[in-house]
């Protein structure tokens, strides 16, 4: 594993994300002050796409046909207006 102080990532981040694509670098180790404040490892190659934005495709619609949304839903609608009436 690299070491590599903060300073040093700003301007060279590009280069640094080289060593872990091209090179094989297993992970680069950023310190701050020679404490260690964070770990940049290479992806698993099965690691698939990432989470977030998996979930964003899926989010629209991904309840669908999972519950049933009752008649009378919204017969409350008109009093729960008035508890808030002046609040707003």
């Amino acid at each position: 594993m690299m070491q590599v102080e903060l300073p040093e990532i700003q301007p060279e981040f590009a280069n640094l994300l080289n060593l872990l694509e091209q090179q094989g670098t297993e992970a680069l180790l950023i310190t701050r002050n020679g404490r260690p404040l964070a770990k940049l490892m290479r992806p698993a190659q099965d690691c698939g796409p990432l989470r977030a934005e998996a979930v964003r495709k899926k989010r629209i619609g991904v309840a669908e046909g999972k519950f049933i949304v009752p008649d009378d839903f919204d017969k409350w609608d008109s009093e729960v207006a008035e508890l808030f009436e002046g609040y707003l």
